[in-house]
């Protein structure tokens, strides 16, 4: 056995065979590349097309590798065969690929996912298995032949695209259009937008409004008998309710809509803020309602936004009512004609309201009748359980947080005024800017025109 080289006869082979443009002091840059290199094989050979083509070629291989040992009739029989087969079960579709041939398209943005699928899977179904594990296409048929689908991925049954026949995806809009207004029974929605990255809920979210009840009054019948007028000769409507807190506005909005028997949506101004007037405008698009109900409009962060809001709402909507409780935190460029048309002060409930609020505890009208309303609910739930002069003490309390609130109301006024004070300057600005020529008749009279008698 001969002798081992020196160590520095080593060192002098190594600078022998290194290549010419590669020093030794590039050792770590080669290493680092051969890693990238092999982290982006990996990567490649981790696609599930990838994945698929290898599997299937070492399938094939193995199919003819009997007949390459032993090339007899028999072996090649049994190769075209296994071949066949290997083939046959390779009939199933790539997911990525199958709604991307042109014959599909989304009938809506994918933030309705979530909405659209409850619906849609309700109809006769074939489900088409993917070369993907865990993942497979479902196709539907709606009620009117038009055919749909979308790719269900995980075990969480993941949903990202919806897709229509392209030829028929007007159809596609329309019967989906009614099958979403039958799914809530005609009934009142609001619309929200959920911000949780890691719900599962829709990301645009319509639920039945139980929030605010309809409570008729003499104020709501003759609003909704004002707003039919215009609305029937094809002229949209926007009213603004304004007033302090707690005077019924959203629920003689509501009470509104029910009485003109229009579909309506409310939405929260918060939500608007979180919402691009895309998806918002898509929504309205899908709904078509014939109402939307904007609530606390003075609470937005960014009222620019609002502006094409407003006159979107105007070419799609035919009534807009927006609720403010401070309406000169708005710009004026907001408070212009064909954006808000017609405003009205609401600074307390109607008497019918806080009676049917009232129930059996009637006879404390006199005392709460201008409470906010979550007071006069408060004192309704007292009055349930507590003994009478349980009851007396209780009223004190109430009484005493009802004027602490106003006075805080007060305070917070940048005219340091009282909120009476503040009515009355709000109801004499009207009237001169707002006083309407004498009517003919009571039906020429709009009902957004203050007047003493209304009011008391």
């Amino acid at each position: 056995m001969g002798r081992l080289p020196s160590k520095d006869k080593i060192g002098v082979m190594t600078k022998k065979y290194q290549p010419a443009n590669v020093s030794s002091d590039d050792d770590g840059t080669l290493l680092r590349d051969s890693a990238g290199f092999l982290d982006r094989m990996g990567h490649i050979l981790g696609m599930s097309k990838v994945k698929r083509y290898v599997n299937v070629g070492g399938e094939l291989f193995g199919a003819v590798g009997p007949f390459l040992d032993k090339p007899t009739w028999w072996s090649g029989v049994r190769a075209l065969l296994g071949m066949g087969k290997v083939l046959v079960d390779d009939v199933e579709v790539w997911a990525d690929d199958y709604f991307t041939t042109g014959e599909w398209e989304e009938p809506y943005s994918p933030d309705f996912n979530q909405t659209l699928v409850p619906v849609l899977q309700r109809f006769p179904y074939e489900r088409i298995k993917t070369t993907e594990e865990n993942t497979y296409v479902r196709i539907c048929t709606l009620p009117n032949g038009v055919r749909c689908g979308w790719t269900v991925v995980g075990k969480l049954h993941q949903v990202d695209h919806v897709f229509v026949e392209s030829e028929r995806i007007d159809e596609g809009r329309e019967c989906i259009k009614q099958l979403l207004w039958a799914q809530f029974q005609g009934k009142s929605l609001i619309m929200r937008k959920n911000n949780s990255a890691m719900s599962r809920e829709a990301r645009v979210v319509f639920e039945v409004d139980n929030a605010f009840e309809s409570k008729l009054s003499k104020r709501a019948t003759t609003y909704a008998e004002y707003l039919a007028r215009p609305i029937k000769e094809g002229v949209p409507r926007s009213v603004m309710f304004y007033g302090p807190p707690g005077t019924g506005k959203s629920t003689l909005a509501r009470t509104i809509v029910e009485l003109m028997n229009m579909r309506s949506f409310r939405i929260r101004i918060g939500d608007v803020d979180n919402l691009d007037n895309a998806t918002l405008f898509e929504a309205l698009s899908i709904f078509e309602p014939d109402a939307v109900i904007l609530d606390d409009f003075d609470r937005a962060h960014t009222q620019a936004q609002l502006l094409e809001t407003m006159e979107q709402f105007q070419r799609t909507v035919k009534l807009v009512i927006v609720t403010v409780n401070d309406r000169r935190r708005l710009d004026d460029a907001l408070m212009r004609p064909e954006r808000i048309d017609e405003l009205y002060l609401i600074d307390r409930m109607d008497d019918e309201v806080i009676k049917h609020v009232l129930g059996p505890y009637v006879d404390g009208f006199e005392t709460v009748k201008d409470w906010p309303i979550a007071f006069i609910g408060e004192y309704v739930k007292r009055r349930r359980f507590m003994r009478p002069d349980e009851a007396e003490a209780s009223l004190k309390e109430l009484t005493l947080r009802v004027a602490e609130m106003t006075e805080r109301q007060v305070r917070s006024s940048s005219h340091d005024m009282s909120m009476q004070a503040m009515i009355d300057m709000l109801r004499k600005t009207d009237k001169v800017v707002s006083q309407p020529d004498p009517p003919k008749n009571d039906e020429d009279m709009s009902p957004f025109v203050d007047d003493d008698e209304d009011d008391e």
